[in-house]
C-alpha cells in the first residue's frame, strides 16, 4: 500500500526485468511528511525516513512537481541512500 497522500502519480517501468512491474506494484510518486528537515529535527535524526519503494517528495513540493512530470516525463532513479548532516 502506498502513502495515503491526496495527490500521487502512478509510474510505468520501461525496462523489462528491471522495472516493468512498477504499475502492478502500485509504485507512485507522492508527498510525505517524513521527507523534510522538520521531520529530521523532531525525530533527532541525521537521515530522512524512507518510503517502501515509492519516490517520496516533501509535501510542500509534491503537488507542483507531480503536475510538472505527469505528462509522460522520463525519470531516472537510483537507489542510493543519501545521508544529510543534521541542521543545528
Amino acid at each position: 500500500m502506498y502513502w495515503k497522500s491526496r495527490i500521487s502519480l502512478k509510474l510505468d517501468g520501461l525496462e523489462r526485468r528491471i522495472n516493468h512491474k512498477v504499475r502492478m506494484r502500485d509504485i507512485v510518486v507522492h508527498g510525505a511528511p517524513y521527507v523534510s528537515m522538520d521531520y529530521m529535527k523532531y525525530n533527532k535524526s541525521k537521515i530522512l525516513d524512507r518510503s517502501h519503494g515509492c519516490p517520496a517528495l516533501p509535501q510542500k513540493l509534491s503537488k507542483n512537481n507531480i503536475k510538472i512530470i505527469k505528462n509522460k516525463s522520463c525519470l531516472f532513479m537510483h537507489p542510493i541512500i543519501c545521508m544529510l548532516r543534521k541542521v543545528n
